[in-house]
């Protein structure tokens, strides 16, 4: 099953109304950051067989990227829905290729 959790765009609105869009994209590079440090700690932990990240940690740094993205989606809804779809449909006809 599909879920696409949607945010109410005037909590997004909120968020950027306080703190400034640049801030706001300085802290998606941030929590950018956290994910990508967490994923290799995750990938470590299961080449060394040791656990001190989970896929649990990795969750939990995806949704924070994920609720930074939907803050710059709501910067420009119409043009993030319009890249997104474009990128979609690339990513659908190169695989049907492979398939094929």
């Amino acid at each position: 099953m599909y879920h696409m959790y949607h945010i109410e765009p005037e909590l997004l609105d909120i968020l950027v109304d306080k703190y400034g869009k640049e801030e706001q994209l300085l802290q998606t590079m941030g929590e950018c950051g956290e994910l990508i440090a967490v994923i290799q700690n995750y990938l470590r932990a299961i080449k060394y067989k040791h656990r001190s990240e989970t896929l649990e940690d990795v969750i939990e740094e995806a949704v924070d990227v994920f609720f930074m993205v939907q803050q710059i989606r709501n910067m420009d809804p119409t043009g993030f829905d319009y890249l997104c779809t474009q990128k979609i449909l690339k990513v659908y006809a190169k695989a049907k290729r492979k398939i094929n």
